[in-house]
Formats: structure tokens, C-alpha cells, sequence
């Protein structure tokens, strides 16, 4: 009996390190967002760069939303970055950051919903890192990301 607990363990914790490894870590990514975005509240700033947000090198990034294909983010890059026929979100209210180094996806983060916080972009959701200042505004709870010129 107590061999089969640690079997059904291990699968498990196998599934959920397939899954964090697939997905870019989007229960860690998740979780960052939100931490940073609340110190940020607390501290009350009204604007976030996010070029200095994230800690890993990427040259730009794509914000996607509900029912998103690899077609229509290629199509928004003007490159091929992912297969046109890939879902990359699949889910109602969802919402992603797709980070783009030397022309390939290096990760995906998930961010909290989109009745939780909305992101506007001045380019149709690709953002350069050296343009990734956003205005930050709370409204009836909900936040409020809206990119700036620099």
C-alpha cells in the first residue's frame, strides 16, 4: 500500500513539473504578476516598466487574449514565431505575455484575468523592451495597464 502512495505521488509531481516546464511556469509567472503589481499599488506608482519587470532577456513581447492562434500572433509579429495552427490560449477571459528573443517565443507567462486587470498597447499588442512603460490605474478594483510614450 505504501508503495503505491509514493507512486501516485510521484506521477503527480511529475505532471505538475511537465506542466510549470510547458507552460513557462504560469502558476509561478502568475503569481509574480500579481506580487509585483500589488507592491507597486502599495508603494502607489502610477507607472511600471516592465523592460526592468520580468527577470530574464527578451527583446519584445506580444499581450494575446481569449482564443488566441499561433496565426494571429504571427500575423501581429510579422514574422513566423509559433505554428499557425497552435492554440496558445484557449480559455474565455484569459490573458498572456509571449516573450520574444531573436525572433523565437522563450516564454509564455499568464496573467491574471482580464476582468482583473486590462493591458492596452500602442502597437496591437507587440511592445519592444525599450518601450515597455505603462501607466498603471486602479478603478472599482480593477487595474488598468496602459502603455505610455517614453
Amino acid at each position: 500500500m505504501k508503495k503505491k502512495k509514493y507512486f501516485v505521488l510521484f506521477i503527480l509531481v511529475g505532471l505538475i513539473a511537465y506542466t510549470s516546464l510547458r507552460y513557462g511556469g504560469e502558476i509561478y509567472s502568475n503569481v509574480y504578476f500579481s506580487t509585483k503589481l500589488g507592491e507597486m499599488e502599495k508603494k502607489q506608482q502610477e507607472s511600471v516598466d516592465l523592460s526592468s519587470f520580468y527577470p530574464f532577456d527578451w527583446d519584445q513581447f506580444v499581450h494575446i487574449g481569449s482564443y488566441t492562434n499561433g496565426k494571429e500572433v504571427n500575423t501581429m509579429l510579422g514574422k513566423k514565431a509559433v505554428e499557425d495552427d497552435e492554440m496558445l490560449i484557449d480559455y474565455e477571459n484569459d490573458q498572456k505575455l509571449l516573450f520574444i528573443k531573436n525572433d523565437k517565443i522563450i516564454k509564455e507567462w499568464s496573467m491574471p484575468s482580464i476582468q482583473e486587470i486590462q493591458v492596452t498597447t500602442n502597437s496591437g499588442g507587440v511592445v519592444s523592451r525599450g518601450d515597455a512603460l505603462f501607466e498603471i490605474k486602479k478603478v472599482d478594483g480593477k487595474l488598468f495597464l496602459k502603455q505610455v510614450k517614453k
